[in-house]
């Protein structure tokens, strides 16, 4: 009695395999590609990025620029090292604004 049944599992298992075996080399690789919404998104997050990279360092260079200007304008020594230190966090953060660009702009070409 239990060899009959184990029979007849093995050949149902066998039959599984077989069918999933079909039924996985009849996959086209066509339905891979990428949906409309991922493409879109990698190509918003390239196009900000861009600008990104293109304003980060503009920005930077005007906030430095009038911090200069209200150093020059200004006499007290205790304010000349607090414009003197603000340019610094200004100049530090715009090259981390723009390594993290850079970062996310190599991030996203290995994607594409």
């Amino acid at each position: 009695m239990k060899t009959k049944i184990s029979e007849r599992f093995s050949k149902v298992r066998t039959t599984l395999i077989v069918s999933a075996i079909v039924v996985a080399s009849q996959i086209n690789t066509v339905y891979a590609a990428d949906p409309k919404m991922v493409t879109g998104a990698k190509k918003l997050a390239s196009d900000i990025t861009l600008w990104l990279l293109i304003l980060i360092p503009v920005v930077a260079a005007a906030a430095i620029g009038y911090q200069a200007l209200m150093k020059m304008l200004n006499d007290d020594p205790g304010s000349v090292a607090d414009r003197n230190k603000k340019m610094k966090n200004i100049l530090v953060a715009g090259a981390i604004g723009e390594s993290a660009s850079a970062i996310v702009t190599a991030f996203l070409a290995y994607f594409a």
